[in-house]
């Protein structure tokens, strides 16, 4: 039996396996031509990336690491999208209540 294949969609979490196995918060796909690419939101647990200050989150959108700090990129990035470029859909993952104007904010710019 052939399994149904997983489609990245706007709203989830998933590991980036294009950019250093962080996990990304998926924002959009955006298809031009024969290309697909993912916009996504970088998490990470660090507050500076290559010397670029991160946002610190009121709460870990990870359930299982909810008393760790975690923090989003200031701005949204892209990558081309390929069956290896995300991996599986994170299950629970949620942006706390106060968290979710930054993410807006984030996703608009």
């Amino acid at each position: 039996m052939k399994k149904k294949k997983d489609i990245v969609k706007p709203g989830e979490f998933r590991v980036n396996h294009a950019r250093t196995g962080h996990f990304s918060y998926i924002t959009e796909i955006v298809k031009e031509a024969e290309n697909i690419s993912a916009e996504f939101i970088g998490l990470t647990s660090q507050p500076y990336t290559r010397g670029e200050k991160n946002i610190k989150l009121h709460k870990n959108p990870n359930p299982k690491k909810i008393e760790t700090t975690a923090y989003v990129r200031p701005k949204k990035d892209s990558v081309k999208l390929n069956e290896h470029t995300f991996g599986k859909k994170k299950k629970g993952w949620a942006f706390a209540e106060e968290d979710k104007p930054v993410i807006n904010k984030i996703k608009k710019s």
